[in-house]
């Protein structure tokens, strides 16, 4: 193998590490979000008359939750 193909090889090794550790820190912080939503949608000390919050969308996905 070449000291080219070595370096792209090492290259395509460091890349492929990066992503599997922002993969998980994306994961992780998709949990902790949702833990987090569903403490806010749990919350019984709204004002009187909200019956639902809304949050902005985040990766695309709307948030709607009604107080219960």
């Amino acid at each position: 193998m070449s000291a080219g193909a070595r370096k792209l090889e090492e290259e395509n090794k460091s890349l492929r590490e990066t992503v599997a550790r922002l993969t998980e820190e994306k994961r992780k912080s998709e949990e902790e979000n949702t833990k987090l939503r569903e403490k806010l949608a749990n919350q019984t000390n709204s004002p009187p008359g909200l019956s639902s919050l809304q949050l902005p969308s985040i990766n695309g996905q709307s948030a709607d939750y009604t107080s219960k």
